[in-house]
C-alpha cells in the first residue's frame, strides 16, 4: 500500500515539476562523466585518510551533506502529511517500513559512490593481487 501511495506522490510530483526534472536530467547526464572520474576520491580518502586528518573530514562532510539533500528531496517528494492515511489504514510499520525502503532508493548514490571509494582502496577483498 505505501509503495503504491508513495508511486502516486512521485508521479504527481512530476507532473507539477517538469522543468526541473528536465533541468536535472541534463545535469545529470553533463555530470556523469565527472562523477565517475572524480567520484571515488571521497571515499576513498574517508576509507584511507586517519580520522584527524582534513582529508577525511572533507569526505565525512562531504558524504553527510549528500546524504542530507537525498533525506530533504526524498521528504520534498513524499509530504509526511499526506502519510496519515497510510498509517491509518495499514498500520504504523508498514509505514515505516515502507518509508525507510523508500529513503534507501533515495540514498543510492551516497552508497555507490561509497562502493566506488571501497573498490579503489587496496586492501580490501574486492581488491586482488595476482601471484607470478
Amino acid at each position: 500500500m505505501y509503495r503504491a501511495f508513495e508511486q502516486a506522490l512521485v508521479r504527481e510530483f512530476s507532473r507539477n515539476n517538469k522543468a526541473l526534472l528536465a533541468i536535472l536530467l541534463v545535469l545529470e547526464v553533463m555530470i556523469q562523466p565527472i562523477v565517475l572520474i572524480f567520484g571515488p576520491i571521497p571515499a576513498y580518502f574517508l576509507y584511507t585518510s586517519p580520522i584527524y586528518s582534513w582529508p577525511f573530514w572533507l569526505a565525512l562532510t562531504f558524504f553527510l551533506l549528500l546524504s542530507w539533500v537525498s533525506l530533504k528531496l526524498y521528504d520534498a517528494v513524499v509530504d509526511v502529511r499526506r502519510t496519515r492515511s497510510v498509517v491509518l489504514v495499514a498500520g504504523k510499520f508498514h509505514f515505516l517500513r515502507g518509508y525507510c525502503w523508500g529513503q534507501l532508493r533515495f540514498a543510492l548514490p551516497t552508497i555507490l559512490l561509497l562502493l566506488l571509494g571501497l573498490f579503489r582502496v587496496e586492501n580490501t577483498v574486492f581488491h586482488y593481487q595476482r601471484r607470478a
